[in-house]
């Protein structure tokens, strides 16, 4: 099966859901392709994406392909008349009326043959160049994922109908969360185009290990994740700082980027916590691990943003509840729907740092339920987010949908 993933940028270290997605279609012996609006903004990439080749499998869209001009792009088009001679055709009329640009056919070549089985638009946002496709004649099926902002701040910011042609022309949409799939239902997506499906993880990477606390060892706080608004940074500092106060030995390390890395930090330094916390920065596949490996808690209270930003379901707490953490989070999004309050950690409202400070207080005060939790964690992904498992249902979804375009 030879898929199309088209993506806002790639590779992303934050969008880990999608690399693998497309290593473990890679692994089954397909031929996945990405399409990306624009190169990452950092320089560091995971080792996957070398190991599996994936840069030279990308095709950056910010540049328009050099095909010499009008004439050459023609040419490339009528090149495809031997397999979609109508298809070809089509676009050259259209071409000659100015009813498409060159940027716009450029953009649509490497499609035009048909050669994809699938396009696979991953965020809502990048949906339109799905349908944009389809207008234009390509055969596949488009299959849309939505992750989170797509569902919360574009909503918020471009209205409930930006959506609308997706919806009535998508064959397909998936989101991560019973949460999302109830958002997407809200705004005008008929239900029966709908399917739930989750992000997942490769629980063999992520080794299990019982934590335990050692007499005189300080509790070790580990956060993964972008340092922006919807993480909720702030209230884990100042829970941290409530604790150390009152006599707690907590260390709390954190990886990763983002723009609020200096208003985090000056945060800190305001607290007296600055001794208790290390700031990582952006991290690799090697460095999370170990984060992971070491620490004893694991703490993300996700909150909607005030420009109304949402997460979807974080990976790094299925990453983390996969490796044996208790973890403490929010009522937020889909986050219920993976973490089991009071099994396998701990959920509290939104921008509640004294809620946040008594639950983490518990778990500090009482080790002895981190095994119990641990083990319902790592239970819940293995059952639920098991990435094997999830990359066998999308591709029986794709290979329905194919079977439906015969």
């Amino acid at each position: 099966m030879k898929i199309a993933f088209i993506v806002g940028s790639f590779p992303v270290l934050s969008e880990t859901f999608i690399l693998g997605q497309a290593i473990g279609l890679l692994e089954r012996g397909h031929d996945v392709r990405v399409f990306a609006w624009r190169r990452p903004g950092s320089a560091l990439v995971y080792k996957d994406v070398h190991r599996y080749g994936l840069i030279g499998r990308t095709r950056y869209l910010d540049r328009p392909f050099k095909y010499g001009g009008p004439g050459a792009s023609a040419a490339a088009v009528a090149r495809t008349n031997f397999r979609a001679p109508l298809m070809a055709l089509k676009w050259l009329k259209k071409l000659r009326q100015g009813a498409v640009s060159l940027e716009q056919l450029n953009l649509a070549l490497p499609f035009l043959s048909g050669e994809f089985d699938i396009i696979h638009c991953h965020f809502g946002s990048t949906g339109h160049l799905g349908i944009f496709l389809k207008d234009m004649g390509v055969r596949a099926p488009v299959v849309t994922s939505f992750y989170g902002y797509d569902l919360s701040l574009l909503i918020a910011s471009k209205g409930k109908d930006i959506y609308k042609e997706l919806f009535l022309k998508g064959d397909l949409f998936l989101p991560l969360s019973e949460y999302f799939k109830g958002r997407l239902i809200e705004i005008g997506c008929p239900e029966d185009k709908i399917t739930v499906l989750r992000m997942g993880v490769d629980t063999r990477r992520f080794a299990y290990a019982e934590r335990r606390l050692c007499p005189g060892e300080a509790v070790r706080v580990v956060t993964v994740g972008r340092l922006v608004e919807k993480k909720g940074y702030e209230y884990t500092l100042r829970a941290i700082a409530a604790l150390c106060a009152k006599g707690r030995r907590i260390v709390y390390s954190i990886g990763g980027e983002g723009p609020l890395r200096q208003d985090l930090e000056s945060l800190t330094r305001t607290l007296g916590i600055n001794r208790h916390v290390t700031f990582l920065g952006a991290v690799g596949q090697d460095e999370v691990l170990e984060m992971y490996r070491q620490g004893h808690i694991f703490v993300l209270p996700s909150i909607t943003a005030t420009n109304g930003d949402q997460e979807g379901t974080p990976v790094s707490i299925m990453e983390a509840q996969a490796t044996g953490m208790a973890v403490l989070s929010t009522y937020h999004s889909g986050i219920p729907e993976l973490v089991a309050d009071g099994k396998s950690g701990y959920l509290v409202a939104e921008r509640d740092p004294d809620a946040l400070a008594e639950r983490l207080a518990y778990l500090i005060d009482h080790p002895e339920v981190w095994p119990g939790m641990g083990m319902a964690g790592r239970r819940i992904v293995e059952e639920e987010y098991n990435r094997d498992t999830l990359i066998e249902r999308l591709l029986e979804m794709y290979r329905d949908l194919i079977a439906k375009k015969m």
